[in-house]
């Protein structure tokens, strides 16, 4: 047991070390003494900022204030996120008001000059890494057309990754991105992320953000527009399936057509005669059947009719197919009701030109003289 006298002691050492220990902390403050590793951690621990690795590149600004030196940047932390830290310096119990308030704008100071400091230093090193892919790739020939692109045709895309530039010309590079976008199977509509034809590699969210940009500037300078896909495709924050979702008419119909272009393909001459059979299928269901439906069918398949009326069907078997898998109503109907009428309609005008083309060739036949040896009155 200590006595009152050696209690009192112990008691008069711990307050002459809280003594002590409150002057360093005042001559840190007036003189900028460096803080010690503990209060360093602390800080950092306040400020949400981890340890970098030993590999990663960094920078340190050290000011004449101790609470500076744990400013680090290269962390990828928005403006507003280092000013809710440096928000939090005024609520530190160890400063006064004026103390925390003078911090913070030291504080201010160190991230607005790191962030300088920072994207100066990136400015340089992207500046480098640039001249380094033109030196690698110096050919300006388009990759479709062979030609030479003239400069203000020519769209630049970046792989820093790589080292390389890949130049294209505004329209060849068009066509490839809307031929990615209206990709079709069997024709439904699946849009698919533009691609790199170098590489087959799907272009990167900042590289079709230069893209896009660069098509708006060298179709402005050739008095157009870019294509319409596209520019709903940037709206759509580069995403196919917001994309898909919000151009879905546009693109079944685009599918659709895409589709049937293809006549003479095995497949496509499949659903086609399928088409046709549910058209008229539906006719007879509401309305009532048509008389020579296995002719006119036969007629259409083997493309026996005049061009006109065969592009007539063709349209037709399309603004059905959609309406089919889609509902959807494509130019010039309005309604399901429009495309019975055309059935009926082009039914009609096909059956007649058939048995006009029946009528021409009996009457052609009977005209014309047999030979003696197969005329029977002239043997007799």
């Amino acid at each position: 047991m200590l006595t009152r006298q050696q209690r009192s002691v112990l008691q008069k050492k711990e307050k002459a070390k809280k003594r002590q220990e409150y002057h360093r902390q005042l001559r840190i403050h007036k003189k900028g003494v460096a803080p010690s590793v503990a209060q360093v951690t602390a800080f950092k621990t306040a400020l949400g900022i981890q340890p970098l690795p030993p590999v990663t590149p960094h920078i340190r600004f050290i000011l004449p204030k101790p609470v500076v030196n744990m400013i680090v940047s290269w962390h990828d932390r928005t403006l507003q996120e280092w000013f809710l830290s440096v928000e939090q310096w005024k609520t530190m119990t160890w400063f006064t008001k004026a103390e925390g308030d003078r911090i913070k704008e030291r504080l201010k100071q160190a991230v607005f000059q790191n962030l300088r400091v920072r994207w100066l230093l990136r400015k340089w090193i992207l500046r480098h890494r640039l001249a380094e892919s033109h030196r690698r790739n110096t050919d300006y020939t388009d990759l479709c057309t062979t030609l030479h692109i003239p400069e203000k045709a020519r769209v630049t895309i970046y792989d820093l990754p790589n080292h390389k530039a890949y130049y294209f010309h505004y329209q060849t590079l068009q066509k490839l991105i809307c031929n990615s976008l209206l990709f079709q199977q069997y024709g439904i509509a699946n849009p698919l992320y533009p691609k790199n034809p170098y590489t087959n590699l799907p272009w990167s969210h900042t590289q079709m953000i230069s893209i896009h940009q660069q098509i708006w500037e060298r179709t402005g300078y050739h008095g157009r527009l870019p294509n319409l896909y596209i520019i709903e495709f940037r709206r759509k924050g580069f995403c196919t399936q917001a994309f898909r979702k919000k151009n879905i008419r546009y693109l079944a119909i685009a599918a659709a057509e895409s589709f049937f272009e293809k006549k003479y393909d095995n497949d496509v001459k499949e659903i086609y005669l399928e088409t046709l059979d549910d058209m008229y299928n539906d006719y007879f269901e509401l309305r009532r059947p048509l008389f020579g439906r296995n002719t006119v069918i036969d007629l259409i398949v083997h493309d026996a009719l005049p061009n006109e009326i065969q592009e007539k069907w063709d349209e037709l078997v399309v603004s059905f197919w959609i309406y089919q898998n889609y509902r959807l109503l494509r130019d010039p109907y309005t309604k399901f009701d429009d495309m019975l009428d055309q059935i009926k309609k082009l039914h009609g005008i096909t059956y007649q030109h058939d048995l006009a083309s029946n009528r021409g060739l009996m009457i052609f036949v009977s005209a014309t003289p047999l030979p003696p040896s197969l005329n029977l009155l002239h043997s007799s």
